[in-house]
């Protein structure tokens, strides 16, 4: 059906389905059109805990704290703090895009597999691309191409025939 692979693979079966098949239709887009960005994700949440333990309104007094640390050393606390929960929070964040994935796919799936009529709309989908889908299929078509135009051939002899034989009388 198509050489593309990935989510131009899924955007080629998109493009193959026509619009009537809503549910099918929708479903592919779904999948080929979803994209995340990682980069604006994950970069709010290390700014979050940066935020909490280095808040820009923080007043550090120039010599000791009220604990008695100097300020470098509350500065150096605040950045250890900051530098745990941030990968605290990233190693959970490493497995987000598996846990994403699988809600994209599971969401893929309702739309392919559940949806109300979308069991017609394959069978109406898979008949028009059942060649493509099936190559064995192909040859059987061809057959039955070749049958037909050879069956239409025959009765278009007849015909000449019965005229001839009408025309002779």
């Amino acid at each position: 059906m198509s050489d593309d692979r990935g989510t131009e693979f899924l955007k080629a079966i998109y493009d193959l389905i026509p619009d009537e098949l809503r549910n099918l239709k929708l479903g592919f887009q779904f999948i080929w059109t979803f994209d995340i960005l990682y980069k604006g994700f994950i970069q709010s949440i290390v700014w979050g805990h940066l935020r909490k333990a280095l808040p820009p309104e923080t007043k550090i007094p120039l010599s000791t704290s009220a604990d008695g640390n100097t300020r470098q050393a509350n500065l150096q606390d605040r950045h250890k703090a900051a530098v745990d929960n941030c990968e605290k929070a990233l190693r959970i964040l490493a497995l987000a895009p598996t846990e994403i994935g699988l809600s994209m796919v599971e969401e893929f799936a309702d739309h392919i597999t559940r949806a109300e009529g979308v069991r017609s709309e394959w069978d109406k989908f898979l008949y028009q691309v059942r060649s493509q889908v099936w190559p064995e299929l192909r040859e059987l078509e061809e057959r039955k191409r070749v049958r037909e135009q050879w069956i239409k051939l025959v009765e278009d002899a007849e015909l000449i025939n019965q005229q001839l034989g009408t025309d002779r009388l």
